[in-house]
């Protein structure tokens, strides 16, 4: 091969996290060889390695084609020393945020509304649905590809699946385990997107109280705590979480003196309804869903207006409503 070609087909990091770097185009595996718009997430470690493979399995199950999720195409060992596992995916472009510059700066109100957030409200929709929160929502988890008009999230290292939580919040499985409660707990109340110190902050759901029993590692103070309520709470802030950067995100993607046009999600930002009530009422008249249209030979079926030689009569049947009589 031409030594030059091998420099320029070599595969090169472009992005580095936490628990590995990202490598463009990807390493090989025995099944899948080097493909010009593929990436190779390199992991150091193989128990996040794990982690994130199971992640990503339960994500190509709701997004099998990959319109909003960035999911697996295959995983093996890793042919270098520094690391363990190769996991390849597809490459679906460039992260709005990159090195800490932004790579898609001012875009504009429709496109914010109608391509961003519609289409991050639709991924948040179906990452919930498959029971993972995303744990580290961030601009450069958030990928755009030109060609397509369209954005998918990205890197889900420190995502979670609920099943998980219920299981650490078990009584019972609280009572066998014989780890430290730092260590069964895990990262269960964290986010690499932002802190714990938004959750629950005037402590009206215990959250305090149980931080300061795991690190104390004291379970029999954690058994006689609420935790069902803990739980139920700490569900529903992950998700409020998820969604709150995707706002955030909209609000401050087009140009200064457009934002202003995109302030009334402020409403949405504190709010506890999911993503998908969020995008009905958006996105739907009615919060998407249809209004009933009364049955009538007078009414037209898809305006529910009075069609033309019948009005309302002063006379009402027997259920209240008007009765419907021809001019």
């Amino acid at each position: 091969m031409n030594l030059y070609k091998q420099w320029k087909d070599r595969s090169k990091k472009i992005a580095e996290g936490t628990f590995g770097k990202i490598y463009a185009p990807n390493y090989s595996c025995p099944n899948f060889k080097k493909r010009k718009n593929y990436i190779s997430k390199m992991m150091k470690s193989e128990t996040w390695a794990t982690h994130e493979i199971k992640q990503l399995k339960m994500i190509k199950k709701v997004d099998p084609e990959q319109k909003y999720l960035a999911s697996l195409e295959t995983s093996c060992a890793s042919s270098s020393k520094k690391f363990n596992t190769n996991i390849i995916m597809k490459n679906f472009g460039r992260a709005l945020l990159q090195q800490g510059k932004p790579n898609f700066p001012s875009q504009s109100i429709d496109h914010t509304k109608n391509v961003f957030l519609k289409q991050m409200l639709k991924a948040i929709i179906l990452l919930h649905k498959a029971g993972i929160y995303h744990k580290d929502m961030a601009e450069r988890n958030m990928v755009y590809s030109k060609e397509e008009n369209r954005y998918r999230l990205i890197d889900f290292g420190l995502s979670q699946n609920k099943k998980e939580i219920e299981e650490m919040f078990k009584p019972a499985n609280i009572k066998k385990t014989d780890e430290d409660m730092s260590d069964h707990f895990g990262e269960a109340f964290s986010r690499g997107d932002q802190g714990t110190e938004t959750f629950d902050y005037n402590d009206e759901y215990g959250f305090n109280e149980i931080y300061e029993a795991i690190e104390e590692d004291d379970k029999k103070a954690i058994l006689k705590m609420n935790l069902k309520k803990i739980e139920k709470q700490l569900h529903k802030e992950h998700k409020m979480a998820d969604i709150q950067v995707i706002l955030y995100t909209a609000m401050f993607l087009p140009n200064q003196k457009d934002q202003k046009q995109m302030q009334f999600l402020d409403k949405y930002v504190d709010n506890e309804e999911d993503a998908q009530k969020i995008y009905n009422e958006i996105f739907k008249k009615g919060g998407g869903k249809k209004k009933k249209i009364r049955k009538h030979k007078g009414i037209n079926q898809k305006t529910g207006r009075l069609n033309k030689g019948f009005k309302y009569s002063d006379k009402k049947l027997k259920s209240g409503l008007k009765r419907i009589v021809k001019k």
